[in-house]
């Protein structure tokens, strides 16, 4: 039988924090291959210009932020709704639902800002570089999960925990 790792805030950071992390990587990439090689990677007479995928940028941008912040919303109002769970099947279902939530949310935040680096890389504009990290930056203010979220549900549902060991 398949085991799955149980919800926890150590796991939730993880994922969350290689789903923002992977951008970076690409923007480290993107930036030595722009000064390696100058320029960007378009032909001058591409038709797609810097200020359409600007634009382009911007609808997918916030065709994700929105679903992200809804999410992190669930997040929220599940974690009110658990203050006082005391049951451990309880308490692991919630936090399997909050790490789910933010997972989702980190993957649609990761979105944008790949985009960003992919329209630095093809057009060597540091606005995009810059609107990606600025991306990032608000995402992890969004989607990386929070202690406050994780250790109660975690106590509820290791009541071992609660007893310092």
């Amino acid at each position: 039988m398949l085991q799955y790792p149980r919800p926890s805030l150590r796991s939730a950071r993880v994922v969350v924090g290689a789903l923002l992390a992977g951008p970076l990587a690409f923007f480290g990439l993107a930036s030595f291959l722009i000064g390696h090689f100058g320029g960007g990677m378009l032909p001058a007479d591409a038709e797609l210009t810097p200020g359409q995928a600007f634009w382009i940028w911007v609808a997918i941008a916030i065709g994700c932020f929105v679903p992200a912040l809804m999410l992190r919303s669930r997040v929220v109002s599940r974690v009110e709704a658990s203050r006082f769970v005391s049951d451990p099947v309880e308490a692991s279902e919630a936090l399997g639902e909050i790490q789910t939530y933010l997972v989702i949310a980190g993957a649609l935040i990761e979105m944008p800002a790949l985009l960003g680096g992919v329209f630095f890389l093809l057009y060597a504009a540091s606005d995009f570089l810059w609107v990606g990290l600025a991306v990032l930056a608000v995402g992890a203010a969004v989607a990386f999960p929070r202690a406050e979220w994780f250790e109660p549900l975690e106590r509820a549902r290791d009541p071992w925990r609660a007893g310092g060991m």
